[in-house]
């Protein structure tokens, strides 16, 4: 509320400056409630459902109003192809149980893009068959000598122009979730330590700001609304 009257009253505002306010505040989810995976407790989003652990070692929330699929896994050793091509096989089991026999493709991660300073390694797993395609982005960590991962699963069907095949076809990633972004970085966040905005540092808008000594009530509206917290 208090950043939608700033922001009103900025946009009438004269003598103009400029300035940036960080979204990264509005874009995390917020926790629902905490869970843990053996030792290793993570944070569950809000709109998520804690579904019961399809194994050892893994936690698995969906999202039914934007049909995302997110999981916190934790290997009993450093994940390696066997690992997560099971990992990818029991997702996919959850997401659409009705499927199987899904191809498989992974995606090269640029390593130069991290997520987390903890992360140790990230990719993205397409799958198809016939018309569905599911897209899963993981994030590897390592906190306190335990390798964590945190993924999200997206079903992306056909887009106008864009078949189920030609996504997967794609050599980069064939969509994106914001609100799964979202909501991994939430979890890694939870894991880790580490501040939200540290792991997606949310976009910043231009904003014109009042000068101070024309609109000074306006100018404290504003120092609140990006105040940490607010």
């Amino acid at each position: 509320m208090r950043i939608g009257i700033a922001l009103i009253l900025i946009l009438f505002g004269a003598g103009l400056a400029s300035a940036q306010l960080d979204l990264s505040a509005l874009q995390d989810p917020g926790s629902k409630a905490f869970s843990n995976v053996g030792d290793v407790k993570f944070s569950v989003p809000k709109e998520f459902e804690l579904h019961n652990s399809p194994g050892a070692g893994l936690a698995y929330m969906y999202d039914a109003r934007n049909w995302l699929g997110l999981y916190v896994a934790v290997p009993g050793k450093q994940p390696d192809d066997a690992y997560i091509t099971s990992l990818t096989n029991t997702i996919a089991a959850l997401v659409l149980p009705k499927v199987t026999d899904l191809q498989w493709k992974y995606v090269p991660f640029d390593e130069e893009t991290g997520t987390s300073k903890f992360q140790t390694a990230a990719g993205v797993v397409k799958g198809l068959r016939g018309k569905n395609y599911i897209q899963i982005d993981y994030v590897a960590v390592k906190v306190e000598n335990r390798d964590v991962l945190i993924g999200y699963v997206t079903q992306l069907g056909s887009f106008p122009g864009a078949s189920a095949k030609d996504l997967f076809e794609e050599e980069s990633a064939g969509g994106l979730s914001m609100p799964g972004r979202y909501a991994q970085a939430h979890v890694i966040a939870s894991v880790t330590g580490e501040k939200y905005r540290e792991i997606t540092p949310g976009s910043k808008v231009a904003l014109p700001v009042p000068k101070k000594e024309n609109h000074p009530s306006v100018d404290r509206l504003l120092y609140r609304a990006r105040k940490p917290g607010r």
